[in-house]
């Protein structure tokens, strides 16, 4: 279920001004986790995602978007993985090489994103447009995505437009993603994506790459939005704990409970600790 730090304040229709997505000082959490096969050891980290100081590229001023896994960002030791600018409630992006999340912006040689009308020239992406959210959602090479329903939630003191995309399963709509002004995108397990890089779908590989947004904080570190992915992995963490103190070889589901024939319910347990995917 996707949820937010604050309570739903009302329905879009209610005024309420457009929070800028680029700003310096905000921080956006995500974990990150990757599951290989049962006997695997998943690689389970928190990573953070942050605008510091600004670049000049072909005229225009964008903010450097870094990545980093430490405590604190620190610029002289890091490379931005994209430089971005917001032009009105669009969010644009030029991806840095070999740092674009590159499964996330192309998949089978089509790009997720749409292109800026300069793109020759700019390399731009188009990574939100909060100006047009149903046309920007048709647009994406996902699934066929449309807002399903739209309101307005607290981020702190500020109240933002939420857009909830839905994806026709079945002939059943489910909402597989929200987005939100001034938080970007929060997407649910199958659909994950971070700051610059919203839609990425779980490959069908041997390989599972999960992540998706815990939390974002303003510059005195005050939660202002909890993700999809919050209370997931802090409640892993106690699972973990307990496993550590109880059986080895035991299996337990997410709430910690033992679970004697995982083979009946694949699916995503705790083994000695470590977190394995049962097919």
């Amino acid at each position: 279920m996707i949820m937010v730090a604050g309570a739903v304040t009302g329905h879009a229709q209610q005024s309420v001004d457009y929070r800028p997505l680029v700003q310096e000082g905000v921080k956006w959490v995500y974990c990150y986790d990757n599951v290989v096969n049962n006997n695997s050891e998943p690689n389970y980290e928190l990573y953070t995602m942050e605008f510091s100081g600004t670049t000049e590229l072909n005229g225009k001023t964008y903010h450097n978007c870094y990545h980093y896994t430490n405590s604190k960002l620190d610029p002289l030791a890091e490379v931005p993985v994209a430089w971005v600018r917001e032009e009105g409630k669009r969010v644009y992006a030029v991806f840095n090489g070999e740092f674009t999340c590159k499964d996330a912006v192309y998949i089978g040689g089509k790009s997720l994103l749409k292109k800026s009308d300069d793109f020759e020239t700019s390399g731009e992406y188009l990574v939100y447009d909060f100006d047009d959210v149903e046309t920007y959602a048709a647009n994406v090479k996902v699934k066929s995505l449309a807002v399903g329903s739209q309101d307005v939630v607290s981020l702190g003191n500020w109240q933002a437009h939420r857009y909830n995309l839905v994806v026709a399963e079945g002939g059943a709509e489910d909402i597989a993603i929200a987005l939100i002004e001034g938080v970007g995108v929060d997407a649910e397990w199958g659909y994950q994506g971070n700051l610059i890089c919203p839609f990425t779908l779980l490959p069908n590989g041997h390989v599972t790459m999960t992540k998706g947004l815990s939390h974002v904080t303003d510059a005195a570190g005050n939660v202002l939005y909890k993700g999809a992915f919050y209370d997931y992995y802090t409640a892993l963490e106690d699972v973990k704990a307990k496993v550590q103190q109880c059986c080895e070889n035991q299996y337990f589901n997410l709430m910690g409970q033992p679970v004697t024939h995982p083979e009946d319910a694949p699916g995503i347990y705790i083994r000695d600790g470590k977190k394995v995917l049962v097919r």
